[in-house]
């Protein structure tokens, strides 16, 4: 059987420091290939990846700040033509902070849009609370995610870690990481009695169960 393609959108700084480590990542036996796509609103964050065709910097932005408003309407604007560029593979999955401006409101649009075209997708995001900023853009974000699922009356699937205390900015990373190599195994299409209809139902649960 063919071996499974997920793609890796990295949506502002986090995302983006995330995705990096999987350029040119060899073909594993048992895993699907991971294919990178990077999506920010500014190139701050985007230097090493010499691959400009994965790369998609919004026109007229320089960063967000960590103002989620700041860049939302051109954001939102973007997203038919980002998809256009970095196209939504079997299995996609969306890399990005909670807590900062760019990647807050990027990442949770992108979702939307893949759901709303029937396409199997998981939010994978940091959120933190060092500051009242980034406390509330996390939890912005997060409403925002449940805002989406309910206007579209579908789940979004996220799996959510908070920097803070013991929970370090490197044990974070490490437990995305852990999480993009899991999806990627199940993913394969190599796995006996799972095909593609049974990971996106396990995504889509409403279809198959209340």
């Amino acid at each position: 059987m063919e071996q499974g393609k997920v793609r890796l959108y990295g949506c502002g700084g986090l995302g983006t420091n995330i995705v990096k480590d999987y350029i040119g990542r060899k073909i594993a036996p048992g895993f699907a290939t991971p294919m990178v796509s990077f999506v920010d609103t500014s190139r701050s964050n985007l230097s090493g990846i010499e691959d400009e065709s994965s790369i998609f910097v919004l026109e007229n932005t320089d960063g967000s700040g960590k103002v989620r408003k700041e860049n939302h309407a051109q954001i939102s604007a973007a997203v038919k033509q980002i998809l256009l560029k970095q196209t939504p593979e079997d299995f996609n999955i969306v890399v990005f902070s909670a807590s900062g401006g760019s990647g807050s409101v990027i990442g949770p649009l992108l979702a939307k849009e893949l759901a709303a075209r029937g396409h199997s997708v998981v939010g994978l995001l940091a959120g933190s609370s060092e500051s009242t900023i980034t406390a509330q853009n996390s939890l912005n974000t997060i409403k925002s995610l449940a805002a989406i699922s309910k206007q579209a009356d579908t789940p979004i699937v996220m799996f959510y870690r908070h920097n803070g205390g013991e929970c370090t900015r490197s044990v974070v990373d490490g437990q995305l990481h852990l999480a993009i190599s899991s999806l990627c195994y199940l993913t394969s299409r190599q796995n006996d009695e799972l095909d593609t209809k049974d990971v996106a139902n396990w995504l889509r649960f409403n279809h198959s169960t209340s």
